[in-house]
């Protein structure tokens, strides 16, 4: 295959940094032309790339990293606005998903069985879905090698339909592996794999059918002889928690940025991948995910070249008007319009651009897209502040020094975080520049955030999205928290939950929730990573008074027992909690059928952290970093040291009997993993992969038993790394690490 253009292109390699026996380096798989999927070096007549490491049970997360051949892909520039072109090519797409379907099919077996077949997808929902996608499927397809709709923000369907393809790929490679290896995957049609990455947006299609309750599911592992696995009626992720998902925090330190972000969802979804797309002439995109969905999930990014940590809270919605009235078939999907950003946009304005473009109005979150590249560091000096006007250069100069002097700074940190003192929404939108443009922060050295470094994006259903450029706040507080309520006004009241405040108290309120006020008095003991990693796993809920349940009314002598609840902290554990009814821990224990306190299979399943000192720093060998500090499970003691807890690492052996019946293929048993460093280098190359080498003049001997010896050795790392697995986790049937198989007639899709 030629390559098309002569744009320079990119490697990715993989470096995982942990104490551990096995698993020092990630092993390379290639697709080749026939479709072959290879355990070797690959060259420029393969179609794609995989570098996958499975280190799930020594570290809580397998990586995989997967490039698609540079001939693939256009010389287009996606930051050109008037660039018309094809940015992608979608073979190229489908290729990588080949082979990440190919390679990890058994664990998307059992991330499929652990959540999509638990949630189950009704009938109706199900031809709803088909309809919603056969719409993007089509205006991808009218849209490809043409000029795109004169509304449509550049290159936006062709990304669409390349994504689509990734999906599509997904199934023929993970269909592949099932129907010529052996194990207890069973074969999933495209409408499965799809629902696999739409899984967040099923709850909010409930509003659309309720006599759906009880009707028969249609998931297909049930409908093809799946074992045991329950079909509740009722979405679990809005049960628990009232469908809360995330904690945030972005905190300005004297000399980094920190993103930070924990999970909160069901436990049986611990399945964990530290995934990258590397798109030739496109760019990169980091994330925390899980075995085949092709976007994070959790809602945390990080793209290069862009440099933007992109990270997400779920706003809770409980005006359901809202989807009644507006969602529709012919959107597109949160997921993929949030991978089309994230690859697509250089800012946090073209990231807004692209994702409420065609909104679907489904998981409906707050974004907070983080510009690293806008953020500088200098020596504390008035004069770099600059301004035509001789006064206001004055008065910047006399806040600076009253900074300095630390008498003002302090207040600030800790007035009341009051609804009237955010951001009007309106003047943040249009880029207002503020009348200090630059703001120093605490300490021997200066950060300095520029207008754009962090732009918020609230999601409603309709015409009612709110976003804006906070930066001005952040520099103001030096943080920014995120906790599943709304920052914007007009989004908090439209979305319900004014009303829900009003009703049911502070738990609903802005500024008085429980995670508001823990990341207010947390995040001023922030100066350094160690401190972040310990606020982001906090949670000492029988001793902290914030953690105290705001409302028991209708308890039993309007007194809660507990009065405590587990989920009131920034890192949940719905296990700790007792069985809850309103007569024992107040009505919160029950809000029409959603239980916010209370045992629960809810938990801050994760914590991730990107710092700006990691994403844009610069190697000597000019390559662009895409690193994070992870860690999977609950939070516990071990794992969060120095927090005042004292409550053990999550074991399914002895968690609450209701637990026990939940599906868990491949999980560990107990959580007690620790921080790991994630490191992903990307190198510049002239090209994806390098030509195939034929055998050195002089060496041909030599050469052989060189290449034999390696793949010795590969098939020994192979062997070894799959006893490890099958005495870790018996029930795992492992992938083999070297195959070699042809593809076989794909199975019929849906």
């Amino acid at each position: 295959m030629s390559a098309r253009g002569s744009a320079v292109s990119v490697v990715v390699v993989v470096v995982i940094s942990f104490c551990g026996p096995l698993f020092a380096h990630a092993a390379t798989y290639c697709l080749s032309q026939s479709r072959a999927v290879e355990a070797r070096p690959c060259t420029s007549l393969d179609r794609a790339e995989a570098e996958y490491n499975r280190t799930y049970n020594a570290t809580g997360w397998d990586t995989i990293v997967l490039t698609p051949a540079v001939n693939s892909s256009s010389s287009a520039d996606p930051q050109d606005s008037n660039a018309t072109s094809v940015v992608i090519d979608p073979s190229a797409l489908h290729d990588i998903g080949y082979l990440e379907g190919f390679l990890t099919h058994d664990t998307i077996w059992a991330m499929y069985s652990n959540s999509v077949a638990f949630i189950g997808v009704p009938s109706d929902m199900a031809a709803w879905i088909d309809r919603h996608e056969t719409y993007m499927i089509n205006q991808s397809r009218i849209t490809a090698n043409s000029t795109a709709s004169a509304d449509s923000p550049p290159h936006f369907w062709e990304m669409v339909g390349a994504l689509l393809q990734l999906i599509h790929g997904l199934h023929d490679g993970y269909n592949a592996a099932v129907t010529s290896t052996a194990g207890d995957a069973m074969p999933l049609n495209r409408s499965q794999l799809f629902w696999l990455s739409f899984q967040f947006e099923l709850y909010d299609l409930e509003h659309l059918f309720p006599s759906d309750v009880g009707q028969q599911h249609q998931e297909g592992p049930q409908q093809q002889g799946h074992r045991g696995l329950p079909t509740p009626r009722v979405h679990p992720r809005r049960r628990q928690g009232g469908g809360e998902h995330c904690s945030g925090l972005i905190k300005v330190t004297s000399d980094d940025v920190f993103v930070s972000h924990a999970t909160w969802d069901i436990y049986n979804v611990m399945l964990r991948q530290y995934k990258v797309y590397n798109l030739p002439q496109v760019g990169s995109v980091a994330m925390s995910g899980y075995p085949g969905v092709i976007h994070s999930m959790d809602g945390w990014y990080i793209t290069q070249p862009q440099q933007l940590v992109v990270q997400e809270t779920t706003n809770l919605i409980y005006n359901s008007s809202l989807f009644t009235d507006y969602l529709t078939t012919s959107s597109v999907s949160e997921f993929l319009r949030t991978m089309v950003a994230n690859f697509l946009a250089r800012d946090g304005a073209t990231w807004v651009e692209l994702m409420n473009y065609n909104n679907s109005g489904t998981e409906n979150n707050q974004w907070m897209i983080v510009d690293m590249k806008r953020v500088n560091r200098t020596s504390n000096n008035s004069s770099s502040f600059r301004s035509d006007d001789t006064a206001a250069s004055r008065s910047e100069e006399s806040l600076l020094q009253a900074l300095k002097r630390g008498a003002s700074f302090d207040s600030v940190l800790e007035e009341p975080l009051d609804t009237d003192q955010r951001a009007s929404p309106s003047v943040s939108a249009a880029g207002n520049n503020d009348d200090l443009s630059e703001i120093l922060v605490r300490g021997t050295e200066s950060m300095y955030l520029p207008n754009g470094t962090l732009t918020v994006y609230e999601q409603l259903p309709g015409p009612f999205s709110e976003w804006g450029d906070v930066t001005a706040e952040l520099r103001r507080r030096t943080y920014w928290a995120s906790y599943n309520t709304p920052y914007f006004p007009r989004v908090y009241a439209l979305s319900g939950n004014l009303m829900m405040e009003r009703e049911y108290g502070s738990y609903f309120s802005y500024h008085k929730y429980a995670r508001a006020e823990l990341f207010h008095r947390g995040q001023s003991g922030v100066t350094g990573l160690a401190d972040m990693k310990r606020l982001m796993r906090y949670n000492n809920f029988q001793n902290d008074a914030l953690s105290r349940i705001p409302n028991c009314s209708d308890a039993t002598g309007q007194i809660c027992n507990p009065p405590y609840s587990a989920m009131l902290s920034i890192a949940s554990r719905g296990d700790l909690d007792p069985v809850a009814s309103i007569e024992t821990m107040g009505v919160l224990a029950d809000i029409n059928g959603s239980a916010y306190v209370g045992q629960q299979n809810l938990a801050a399943i994760d914590a991730k952290i990107a710092s700006w000192q990691e994403v844009v720093r610069r190697r000597t060998d000019g390559g662009a970093p895409l690193d994070g500090w992870l860690v999977c499970g609950p939070t516990s003691t071990a794992t969060a040291p120095n927090n005042g807890s004292a409550f053990a690492p999550f074991n399914w052996s002895t968690s609450p009997v209701s637990f026990q019946a939940l599906p868990r293929l491949l999980l560990a048993d107990v959580f007690d993993f620790d921080w790991q460093k994630l490191t992903v280098v990307r190198v510049a190359s002239p090209g994806v992969f390098p030509a195939p080498a034929g055998t050195p003049a002089g060496c041909p001997r030599l050469c052989a038993v060189a290449t034999a010896f390696i793949a010795l050795s590969a098939i020994v790392v192979a062997a070894a790394i799959a006893i490890h697995y099958r005495r870790r986790k018996p029930q795992l049937d492992a992938l083999p690490l070297i195959s070699v198989i042809n593809e076989p007639p794909a199975p019929a899709g849906r």
